[in-house]
């Protein structure tokens, strides 16, 4: 399995050692985020980043799921066709 997929109306995703869903229809607001983070040593510095496709469900909860860009960007799309409901992107409250 990827790290998230989205099959009969689900994304399944990984936690730990478990698989774990959530409905589609449940979403109601989904967005990416990147998360970029510096590490320095003595004599180098490196910049890291990561991508998290946030799902907010109907009840306030935000599931946060580490994947990669071209899996997000795929699920962003997906559940977008399985939900009209649903609102892509960040917004501002």
């Amino acid at each position: 399995m990827k790290l998230v997929e989205i099959k009969d109306g689900k994304v399944c995703y990984k936690k730990m050692f478990s698989t774990l869903e959530a409905d589609v229809a449940d979403i109601v607001n989904c967005y990416k985020r990147i998360e970029e983070a510096t590490a320095t040593t003595c004599c180098s510095r490196s910049d890291f980043s990561s991508v998290f496709l946030v799902l907010v469900m109907k009840d306030n909860t935000k599931l946060k799921l580490e994947t990669t860009e071209k899996i997000c960007r795929e699920s962003l799309e997906l559940i977008k066709q399985m939900n009209s409901q649903v609102v892509v992107g960040f917004k501002k409250e």
